[in-house]
């Protein structure tokens, strides 16, 4: 059986120590998601660097949100995404800055939807290039961090990830924000990670993997929202069984 772990997070300066664990478990290639700090320039420099291991990593690159008032700054990006994609990356990473931390010159929050990033998603579309767009967080990360919050062991070795009463938009806001990019570019393909940040409601996520046939999502760091009570077990395996193509395996 051929293994893609479809989300992981791989320095090249860890390729080596990452090939030996895949060997042993069995995962033939994996696709890395860039870190935030890299931008696309540093995607090619990347590239070069897993080419020591033909077959084995598939470099997801994300670009830079700063310079977004600027004039040019979605042609500058696209022609970034080209000569990326020509280096050989494979897709694009989105993290959940967008919508909750990046911020325009004025100190303006920036929308998931903004539309100044239409002709970048409409690009990766034409490139082949799918978006892993991680957009939002579990709805528990808006509650208080107390000991009645199912992710409170998480939240207290992460409390920046609380974003409870910061004055952020909430989650149910956000993922109808990235909604409306998905249903703009049915030509693009995008994947929610971590279940598309709606492992708490199965059926929903059913309801959105029908409505927009470009949506994927990856079970990344999401496993024990499968079975935690015999209803969520019996709703993951029918999430499982109903959308077989649509969801990914990753770590």
């Amino acid at each position: 059986m051929r293994i893609i772990d479809g989300h992981t997070h791989i320095s090249p300066g860890r390729a080596a120590l990452a090939v030996r664990v895949m060997d042993a478990v069995g995962i033939e290639s994996a696709v890395v998601a860039q870190w935030p700090d890299g931008h696309l320039d540093r995607a090619i420099e990347d590239i070069a660097r897993y080419k020591e291991f033909p077959g084995r990593f598939i470099l997801f690159g994300n670009f830079d949100l700063a310079g977004i008032d600027q004039p040019g700054f979605a042609d500058r990006t696209v022609a970034e995404l080209r000569r990326a994609a020509d280096a050989g990356m494979r897709g694009v990473k989105v993290y959940k800055a967008l919508g909750l931390g990046a911020r325009d010159a004025s100190g303006e929050l920036l929308r998931v939807d903004d539309e100044r990033l239409d002709p970048i998603w409409a690009a990766a579309g034409e490139l082949g290039l799918p978006v892993l767009f991680h957009t939002a967080d579990p709805r528990a990360f808006w509650e208080p961090m107390d000991e009645h919050n199912p992710w409170h062991a998480v939240l207290l070795n992460q409390p920046d990830w609380s974003y409870y009463r910061r004055g952020l938009p909430g989650r149910d806001e956000l993922l109808g924000e990235r909604n409306r990019v998905i249903l703009r570019h049915p030509g693009t393909n995008f994947i929610g990670p971590h279940l598309g940040s709606w492992e708490d409601d199965f059926e929903t996520l059913a309801e959105m993997l029908e409505a927009m046939g470009n949506l994927f999502v990856d079970i990344s760091a999401r496993v024990t929202s499968f079975g935690p009570t015999d209803r969520r077990a019996r709703a993951a395996q029918k999430l499982f069984a109903d959308f077989p193509d649509r969801i990914i395996f990753g770590t």
